[in-house]
């Protein structure tokens, strides 16, 4: 397989803002299952389930912003209102 492209948390969330997140996007998130953090925001895994992950971005050490990424390639990502 082709290198990824690594994707930054930043960038990230711009693309999922305005939903352009691209297949490159989605397939880099699928296999490599990681962000580069940035000095701006940072991302942890919360669940890591059979079909699913559930990870959280957060922003300037205090906003926290969930999402979930289904297990395939160019799954959908959709934002979770989330409690642990």
């Amino acid at each position: 397989m082709k290198n990824l492209k690594t994707i930054t948390t930043d960038e990230f969330l711009e693309k999922f803002d305005n939903d352009i997140l691209e297949d490159e996007d989605l397939k880099a998130i699928y296999f490599q299952r990681t962000f580069e953090d940035t000095d701006n925001s940072y991302w942890e895994e919360v669940e890591n389930g059979e079909y699913y992950i559930i990870f959280k971005i957060i922003i300037n050490n205090f906003l926290e912003r969930y999402f979930i990424k289904t297990y395939y390639e160019i799954g959908p990502i959709f934002e979770l209102k989330y409690k642990i």
